[in-house]
């Protein structure tokens, strides 16, 4: 299969999206405020990845409606400093049978 492309139909595949959120953290309040990040990240299943001496980076993939769910509740209960979302990745095939191989 080398030098082939795999081209998925896009009604059998699916979607995930990559976000980092990068979270103020008030270094008076910075225990309490890693334990809320941590709590809210393990609601939706998203990750710390870095820890800085004012702000917090937590990494996210899902699809494109629990990513969006996922900046709004940060952006409700934290300042949020940045959020930056990769493009869609269609990471998966349901069925083989609506695979069409092209050449590279």
């Amino acid at each position: 299969m080398s030098g082939m492309i795999k081209e998925l139909d896009p009604e059998d595949s699916v979607y995930r999206e990559l976000v980092l959120v990068k979270v103020k953290v008030d270094p008076k309040k910075r225990l309490e405020t890693r334990q809320g990040v941590e709590f809210l990240a393990n609601n939706f299943r998203a990750k710390i990845i870095d820890v800085g001496a004012e702000n917090l980076i937590v990494e996210f993939t899902g699809n494109h409606s629990k990513v969006n769910a996922l900046i709004q509740r940060f952006t409700e209960e934290y300042e949020v400093l940045g959020a930056r979302k990769e493009p869609v990745l269609q990471v998966w095939d349901r069925g083989i049978e609506n695979v069409t191989y092209i050449e590279d």
